[in-house]
């Protein structure tokens, strides 16, 4: 069992006029952009132009310290009706991967969800061959469903996908599981 004193220290926070050329540059470094369904990297007016139509909202993951590593990505597909929230979370610069900030950066991010906005639901979809991802999303307890083969059309390519979600009523069992 982790102990959560033992993750890096981070915060979130809307994303702000200075942060898009940095999300412009990481877009650029990774495969990050195509979280924004992007053929390609977008350029900082691309981003904020999604983020002013409101077609995603972008949370900034800040160490304590305030350098950014990361980002959310919140989609606004049933937001209205259930206050459900579909998201993605990138941490670009691979060096910053393995230092449980991603970890750090879900459970702040649960709190905010919750604790915060009142969310009803945060749910994500995740490639069923990104190990990575859904290794987190099992070191953070979250439930995984079966593989659903084939179950999107992602760039012209059917893909098989698993699904994760958290709710209030499933975090209170889910910190019992974690020890905090």
């Amino acid at each position: 069992m982790t102990d959560r004193k033992s993750f890096p220290g981070v915060r979130l926070r809307p994303v702000a006029e200075s942060d898009y050329e940095m999300l412009e540059r990481w877009c650029a470094q990774s495969d990050v952009f195509q979280f924004l369904e992007y053929p390609e990297p977008p350029n900082r007016y691309e981003i904020k132009k999604a983020v002013l139509a409101k077609n995603v909202e972008i949370l900034i993951i800040d160490l304590d310290d305030g350098t950014p590593v990361g980002f959310f990505l919140l989609y606004f597909r049933g937001l209205v009706r259930h206050r459900s929230r579909e998201f993605d979370i990138a941490i670009p610069e691979i060096h910053r991967r393995q230092s449980g900030l991603a970890q750090a950066a879900i459970l702040e991010f649960e709190r905010w969800a919750f604790e915060v906005e009142k969310y009803s639901k945060l749910w994500a979809v995740i490639f069923a061959d990104n190990a990575p991802c859904i290794a987190l999303v099992h070191a953070c307890h979250w439930p995984l469903s079966p593989v659903q083969e084939k179950a999107i059309n992602y760039r012209g390519r059917p893909r098989d996908v698993v699904m994760t979600h958290m709710t209030p009523e499933l975090l209170i069992e889910t910190r019992k599981r974690r020890g905090f």
